[in-house]
């Protein structure tokens, strides 16, 4: 049923979680250990992360209607069942070895949220900052995250 069930997600969202889909944030170990899954928690969301278990849906959620992507932890055991034991065991290893990203300088513009839900005002910021991983660490100030829907960024001439 199509609709918005008050101001907290979409009916078609809801009809999800009932279905046992959820997004990322709201697993639980438990959830994933009731449908088979066999390893961690950490290591499923990390799979995620690098794009190797998708989205099976995506539903609007909150007032705002943002876009949050739900996933199904059947689609991720059938998945891992067709890997090989090689395939799956490279995969726990490059899970266990940290990312060594290397660190680019980049310089751009985010926007602040200032003033009130119904009268938002943007400031706009020029940052010059470390990229590391997703993550912008702006020189003096905060941490962005770099794909962020209010940050634009390039990198920074030598």
């Amino acid at each position: 049923m199509a609709g918005y069930d008050g101001y907290s997600m979409s009916s078609n969202a809801r009809d999800a979680y009932a279905d046992g889909k959820l997004p990322l944030s709201k697993f639980k170990a438990a959830d994933l250990k009731a449908a088979g899954w066999t390893d961690t928690l950490a290591f499923a969301r990390w799979l995620a992360r690098k794009k190797h278990w998708r989205p099976s849906e995506w539903h609007h959620t909150s007032k705002e209607f943002n876009a949050t992507d739900f996933y199904d932890v059947a689609d991720l055991i059938a998945w891992w069942i067709d890997l090989d034991a090689a395939e799956q065991d490279a995969l726990r290893q490059e899970f266990r070895t940290p990312d060594a990203a290397p660190e680019e300088r980049v310089t751009g513009t985010y926007i602040e949220w200032t003033g009130t839900r119904r009268h938002p005002k943007p400031i706009t910021h020029e940052f010059a900052g470390t990229l590391r991983g997703d993550w912008i660490y702006v020189d003096g100030g905060p941490r962005k995250l770099a794909s962020g829907r209010h940050i634009e960024y390039r990198r920074a001439e030598k």
